[in-house]
C-alpha cells in the first residue's frame, strides 16, 4: 500500500484532517502510523463523545502491538485498518488462524542466519515455549496466577540469555522426555478443545499462505506418531480463493480419524520407522556435528521422581527407557554409531 492510499484509508476510516494524515505518514515515511499516534487519536476522539473511530484506533493499535507486531515495536500498518471497516464483521475473522500465519512467516524470516530481528506475537511464542520446553529457558511461575485465567498469565517473565550457541546446544540435547506434548489438558475445563485445531490445509494472512499440518505433530493432540504424507499431496489448491472456501468449510477438511492413529500411552509415543524417517528428511540439529565439541555440562536425565512437566505426571520407567532408545537410535541414524558394534545393537 502506498502513502496515499494509506492517508485516504486514516481520513475515511479515523476520520482525521488530510494534513493531519500526511504529517504522520511523513513521519513514519510510508504506509505506517505510530502507536503513539494511535493512542493519543483514541483518547481525543473518547473525549469527544465519538465511538466508531476510537474503536478502529484502539483495535489497530491491538493488533499492532500484539498479533501484527513489526520488528519497529513502534509502527502498525495502515492497511489492517481495513480489517475494520465494519466493526459489526470483526468478531466473524479467524483472528488465531491469521495470528500463526503471520507467526510462521516470520519465524521462516528468522530462520537466516543474516536476520537479527523478528516480528509477530512474541508473548504468544515465549508462552508456547515454557510450555513445551520448560528446560530449555528459566521459567518462573507466577504466585498470583489464578486458574481459568490465560496461561500466558502462569509465568513470570525472566530475564533470557544471549548466548545463542548455548541456545543452540540446548535444542541439540533434547529428547522427547524434555518435551512436553500436552501441556494444556488441564486447562481444558476452561477453554475446551476446538475441532477446527485439527484442520488440515492451508492458512492465512492476507497475501501470506502457510499450511497447517496436524498429521506431522499428532503427539500434540495425545495420538502416536505416524509418518505423514508429503504436505504436497494433502491438499492441492488453485489459488487463495480455494484457501479461503477450504478453510471457511473447515469442518469437511479436519483430520480423518484413519490418519489420526492410537492414542498415546506414553508422552512421545511414535510408530518404529518414524525416528529413522525423520532424521533422514529433516535438520535435527543447529549446530553440524563436525562442529561440535565435547559438552562440558553431563547431559540431563529426568529421574524417575522427577514431574515430566514440573507439575503433571510423574516419568515412568518406560518413557525414561524409551527417550534412551531415542538418542540411540538417533545416533545410528546420523551415523554416529558403528553398525555391529555394542551401542549399534541396541540402537
Amino acid at each position: 500500500m502506498g502513502k496515499e492510499k494509506a492517508n485516504m484509508m486514516l481520513v475515511n476510516l479515523l476520520r482525521v484532517s488530510h494534513q493531519y494524515a500526511f504529517a504522520e505518514t511523513e513521519v513514519t515515511r510510508g504506509a505506517y502510523v505510530r502507536l503513539r499516534w494511535l493512542r493519543d487519536l483514541y483518547e481525543n476522539c473518547v473525549q469527544q463523545g465519538n465511538l466508531d473511530v476510537p474503536a478502529r484506533a484502539y483495535l489497530l493499535h491491538l493488533v499492532g502491538c500484539t498479533i501484527f507486531a513489526d520488528k519497529s515495536a513502534t509502527l502498525v500498518q495502515v492497511g489492517y485498518l481495513e480489517l475494520f471497516r465494519d466493526l459489526d464483521m470483526v468478531g466473524t475473522f479467524a483472528w488465531g488462524a491469521a495470528a500463526l500465519a503471520f507467526l510462521y512467516e516470520n519465524l521462516k524470516d528468522a530462520s537466516f542466519y543474516n536476520t537479527r530481528q523478528i516480528a509477530g506475537y512474541m508473548t504468544l511464542l515465549q508462552v508456547w515455549i515454557y510450555e513445551h520446553f520448560p528446560h530449555i529457558v528459566p521459567r518462573q511461575p507466577n504466585s498470583s496466577y489464578e486458574e481459568g485465567k490465560p496461561l500466558s498469565k502462569r509465568w513470570a517473565p525472566l530475564r533470557g540469555t544471549s548466548e545463542v550457541a548455548l541456545v543452540q546446544q540446548s535444542l541439540d540435547r533434547l529428547t522427547h522426555a524434555d518435551v512436553i506434548r500436552m501441556p494444556y489438558e488441564a486447562h481444558r475445563v476452561y477453554l475446551p478443545f476446538h475441532d477446527v485445531s485439527r484442520y488440515s490445509g492451508y492458512i492465512t494472512c492476507g497475501s501470506i499462505v502457510f499450511p497447517h499440518l496436524p498429521e506431522r505433530v499428532l503427539r500434540q493432540y495425545g495420538h502416536i506418531q505416524s509418518i505423514p504424507p508429503s504436505p504436497h499431496d494433502s491438499f492441492p489448491v488453485s489459488g487463495i480463493l480455494d484457501v479461503h472456501y477450504h478453510f471457511l468449510h473447515y469442518q469437511e477438511h479436519l483430520l480423518e480419524e484413519v490418519y489420526r492413529g492410537p492414542v498415546m500411552t506414553i508422552p512421545g509415543e511414535c510408530v518404529d520407522d518414524y525416528l529413522r524417517w525423520y532424521y533422514r528428511i529433516s535438520h535435527p540439529n543447529l549446530i553440524p556435528s563436525v562442529d561440535r565439541v565435547a559438552d562440558p555440562v553431563p547431559r540431563r536425565v529426568p529421574r524417575v521422581a522427577e514431574t515430566f512437566d514440573g507439575v503433571g505426571d510423574v516419568i515412568s520407567y518406560q518413557v525414561l527407557f524409551q527417550g534412551i532408545s531415542e538418542r540411540l537410535q538417533a545416533m545410528f541414524v546420523r551415523e554416529l554409531v558403528t553398525p555391529g558394534t555394542e551401542l549399534g545393537v541396541l540402537a
